[in-house]
């Protein structure tokens, strides 16, 4: 298992568009297990409020100057799912159980901007599930999905960057 920079990630893409899926499976087979730090960022309504930008913009990160990563944990991935057909018969299960718990949390929040949004960025997970939200929370109007952004100067295609 390796790990890439975007330049680096964006010219293998190009020339192997299945390289880190194939990359990840193949660490997982051999027992080299990829870890990963699991860090979060924690500040306060005050301290967003001094901010410039929007915190509650998915689109949008909180650069590590004003407010530190703290590390609380690890992650790790030593199992591969090889069957699909069993996953998906218990999805909609679990789906539904989701919509619910997301339609409870969300009817809590005050804010319909709030409420709006969180279904919106929803939409790029999954449409049908933002779609049951939004009808379980008596939305009105059609659910537009939200604006995703590009890291400045980097490429959203897979072409690798002229030389």
């Amino acid at each position: 298992m390796q790990s890439v920079i975007w330049d680096e990630a964006v010219k293998i893409n190009g020339a192997d568009s299945d390289f880190h899926r194939r990359d990840l499976f193949e660490a997982i087979a051999t027992g080299d297990f990829p870890e990963w730090e699991f860090g979060v960022q924690l500040f306060d309504e005050h301290q967003a409020a001094s901010f410039d930008f929007d915190v509650l913009d998915a689109t949008k990160l909180v650069p590590e100057e004003l407010v530190p990563l703290k590390i609380v944990g690890w992650c790790s991935t030593a199992t591969r799912i090889i069957s699909f057909p069993r996953l998906s018969k218990s999805r909609f299960v679990r789906q539904k159980k989701h919509i619910s718990a997301l339609v409870f949390e969300l009817s809590k929040v005050e804010t319909p901007a709030i409420r709006e949004r969180v279904v919106s960025h929803l939409v790029h997970v999954d449409a049908g599930m933002a779609k049951r939200v939004a009808a379980g929370l008596w939305l009105r109007g059609g659910i537009e999905p939200a604006p995703t952004t590009v890291p400045a100067g980097h490429q959203m295609d897979s072409r690798p960057p002229s030389a």
